[in-house]
């Protein structure tokens, strides 16, 4: 696993840098900057880019300047498997390099993006309303494919993800929703 930083000219690239501490493993970290109206050094690091490999950059709108472009900058990261982590949507690296769920929140971007009714600039907005959403602990994905194996029992599983029961409840549907969207998408592809 490659790790890849991608900056326009006027990124704060300590804050990309930031996103590392999600990750359980660092290795080489390569960065590479372009002006804000170019891509040319971002479609010869696509060339690079293989499946596992992570790319970090600000924000949806550094893959391209428009919305349908946006889209197919999407798919391309989806159908390749590699994990794209925007700093400006934090659901997408906030599980460090699950890859399922990256993959669930790229999708969903993807059905947005094409979707021409709705605007992506938003997203470029960084705001949240509620509580903070809590994120999946360390080991749930090794824990739930136990718990799917019935090697381990739901008390067991609560106890291991050091959640309370309703909290755990709710995640477990969360993740199996993020799951079966993955599924369709698949389908789909």
């Amino acid at each position: 696993m490659k790790i890849y930083i991608y900056a326009k000219q006027n990124d704060d690239i300590k804050g990309l840098r930031s996103i590392l501490r999600y990750l359980y493993e660092v290795g080489e970290v390569l960065i590479i900057s372009e002006s804000t109206r170019s891509f040319n050094e971002y479609q010869h690091l696509k060339k690079r880019l293989k499946q596992g490999d992570i790319l970090i950059v600000w924000g949806i709108f550094s893959l391209a300047l428009s919305q349908s472009f946006v889209a197919s900058e999407l798919k391309f990261f989806i159908d390749n498997k590699i994990l794209l982590f925007i700093y400006d949507l934090a659901p997408t690296y906030k599980n460090g390099a699950n890859a399922a769920v990256n993959t669930a929140v790229l999708q969903t971007l993807y059905a947005l993006a094409k979707n021409k009714k709705i605007s992506l600039s938003a997203l470029d907005k960084n705001y949240s309303v509620g509580r903070n959403k809590l994120t999946f602990p360390q080991n749930w994905s090794e824990l739930y494919e136990k718990w799917q194996n019935k090697e381990i029992t739901s008390k067991e599983f609560i106890s291991a993800s050091g959640l309370k029961k309703a909290t755990f409840y709710n995640i477990l549907c969360e993740y199996e929703n993020l799951l079966q969207e993955q599924v369709k998408y698949q389908k789909l592809a």
